[in-house]
């Protein structure tokens, strides 16, 4: 029987950088124009209700799950040489826990569970969507300490360069001015289209009969004029304005755990492996490229047993440099390490999309 133990990981996620995210949920959806929310939720402290910012743990799980493919498939291709050694359907089963379209849950696929989990530490850690497997990993919304701010970043507009600076048109050809001529044209017939579009749009709401179905008619030409000039001129503007968004503020320290339900040691080291890769690139969220998204985090880290939990010391994630251990937590992380690099060498594991089904378990 394999040697499973659950562990705690409970201590906080700090911004190094301002945190943003691009929640689908309608509750941060914005009207266009306005910021891009970050998202919130209601706690209880000192029995006050009080809405804040929170970092979804979906992306926090979804960067991990990632990082952690990446050290399991560098093992495969280590041990076979291949360095294409997964299909298209396993890259998406151990990315995002499978593709949907497929065959159901049925009996077998519970019964073969524990044998999936022992050969796919993977599949143990992260789960799957169909058949159901849950993950070992869990991982918590990140919730400010304290009060948070929240700031709003970026706001602006891109330029056309052309117009900015004539002095580039010297570097294209007569051919390319021409073009760019007729692009600044298209772009601005386009404008003009849409704007009419909007206009038809709300006013036919207000018609019936003849009238609404001559403006119905109307917005099925103009419909068919944007498109011709989208294929023409491309569908991105070369000027327009660009939203802003809001961002948990940097310096922001946030309530975060992780638990590690039932997992054998091979788990525990793709675990430790997977997080001492996602600490040299520590980016989580949205718009990483204007300098979001950098975090660290602190834990205090414990066994969970019959009688009661046993402290293991501390567990640092720290940004472009590893892991830091202190305590007796350093010599299980490097048992787990040894047992997670004996298990990869051999040919025991299989990350291949062994299930039936597909569905993603909702990691970003």
């Amino acid at each position: 029987m394999l040697d499973r133990k659950t562990y705690v990981l409970d201590g906080v996620m700090v911004a190094e950088q301002p945190l943003a995210v691009s929640p689908p949920s309608s509750s941060a959806r914005t009207k266009q124009g306005e910021p891009k929310q970050v998202p919130r939720m209601i706690v209880y402290r000192a029995g006050e209700r009080v809405e804040v910012p929170y970092f979804p743990a979906a992306s926090i799980r979804g960067k991990l799950r990632r990082r952690a493919r990446d050290v399991a498939r560098d093992a495969v291709i280590a041990r076979t040489g291949n360095p294409t050694p997964w299909d298209l359907d396993t890259h998406f089963f151990v990315t995002i826990g499978g593709v949907k379209g497929r065959e159901g849950e049925d009996k077998r696929s519970v019964q073969r569970e524990a044998q999936w989990r022992e050969r796919n530490p993977h599949l143990s850690l992260f789960g799957a969507g169909q058949p159901f497997v849950w993950g070992a990993l869990h991982v918590s919304n990140a919730i400010p300490t304290g009060d948070a701010e929240v700031v709003e970043i970026g706001s602006g507009v891109r330029s056309d360069d052309l117009k900015r600076d004539r002095s580039q048109v010297r570097f294209l050809s007569p051919a390319d001015v021409e073009e760019y001529v007729r692009r600044s044209q298209g772009n601005k017939d386009r404008s003009a289209t849409k704007t009419e579009l909007k206009r038809l749009r709300v006013s036919a709401r207000k018609l019936a009969g003849d009238e609404r179905a001559g403006a119905e008619d109307r917005i099925a030409q103009l419909d068919g004029e944007l498109k011709r000039h989208e294929e023409s001129t491309g569908a991105v503007s070369m000027q327009m304005p660009l939203d802003g968004f809001e961002a948990i503020a940097q310096g922001t320290r946030l309530a975060q755990k992780m638990r590690l339900m039932r997992v054998t040691p091979v788990e525990l080291g793709l675990f430790i492996k997977g997080l001492q890769r996602f600490a040299l690139e520590p980016i989580v969220g949205a718009h990483a490229s204007v300098g979001c998204g950098e975090v660290s985090f602190e834990f205090s880290v414990t066994e969970v047993t019959d009688s009661g939990s046993v402290a293991l010391g501390h567990l640092g994630v720290k940004p472009y440099e590893g892991l830091v251990f202190d305590g007796p937590v350093a010599e299980l992380a490097r048992a787990a390490e040894d047992a997670w690099a004996k298990a990869s060498e051999g040919d025991g594991l299989d990350f291949t999309s062994i299930l039936a089904g597909g569905g993603t378990n909702g990691d970003e």
